[in-house]
């Protein structure tokens, strides 16, 4: 999501700036935080960095469906959310199933919660380094 903001922020607005004021990004989760592999003071602070770059991120917020409308002549594109809310959009990129693949869950690799245990060093354990 970072890089799509500095994207947009130092090349977009370049080259059309005019669409600018045209532009907000938000982030969809369906769960209660993002990043959830990661140590909850990560998550955290990247959580607020969003929120400096004035990226709109909604936690425990699920699709619910995409509808378009036409105002005064004009296709409109909508994300229906779970909640009721809606967000208008021109251009969605969605991520979803973040599932391990079936060569990780079907191997004989140490897993927790279908990811696979590494220690400090991002060795798997008890593979003397070689995995």
């Amino acid at each position: 999501m970072s890089e799509l903001h500095d994207f947009i922020n130092r090349d977009v607005a370049k080259w059309y700036p005019d669409l600018m004021k045209h532009i907000k990004l938000t982030l969809v989760e369906a769960g209660p935080g993002i990043l959830g592999s990661f140590d909850k003071a990560l998550s955290d602070y990247y959580l607020q960095k969003l929120a400096e770059k004035n990226i709109d991120v909604r936690l425990n917020t699920a699709v619910a469906g995409i509808d378009e409308r036409y105002i005064e002549g004009e296709q409109i594109t909508v994300a229906k959310f779970k909640d009721g809310s809606e967000v208008n959009f021109g251009c969605m990129v969605w991520s979803a199933g973040l599932k391990s693949v079936k060569l990780i869950s079907n191997s004989t690799l140490p897993l927790d919660r279908d990811r696979v245990v590494v220690d400090e060093y991002l060795r798997v354990p008890d593979t003397k380094g070689t995995v």
